[in-house]
């Protein structure tokens, strides 16, 4: 079977916690490393996640932490709801217009893996 290895950058304007770390990382930019493994005998290209890790920044350089791309997205999409003003109750147009954005977030960072 033949594997591939992709990676991307992501951003957290605050600080942040994942599941099986230990403690609060601190905001920034962070490169995620994906690797998929090729599913073979189908008539179009498609491929199977094996791991995917995060590279934490330690004194001496980097660790790679494996993580849970479900929480990874969750915790982005907390992160970029924080950026919204909050300014009383919205009105009921105001919700569902907030309700669409959040989901049109999640169907991209879904794609991307």
């Amino acid at each position: 079977m033949s594997t591939r290895s992709t990676s991307r950058s992501i951003v957290f304007r605050r600080p942040f916690i994942l599941g099986g770390f230990e403690a609060v990382q601190a905001a920034g930019t962070y490169v995620i490393d994906v690797e998929e493994e090729a599913i073979e005998d189908l008539s179009f290209p498609a491929f199977r996640r094996l791991s995917t890790q995060m590279r934490i920044p330690t004194l001496g350089g980097f660790e790679h932490r494996f993580i849970n791309p479900v929480e990874l997205d969750e915790a982005l999409l907390r992160d970029a709801a924080q950026d919204e003003p909050q300014s009383g109750p919205a009105s009921p147009v105001a919700q569902s217009m907030k309700r669409e954005k959040a989901q049109r977030a999640k169907a991209r960072l879904v794609k991307r893996y």
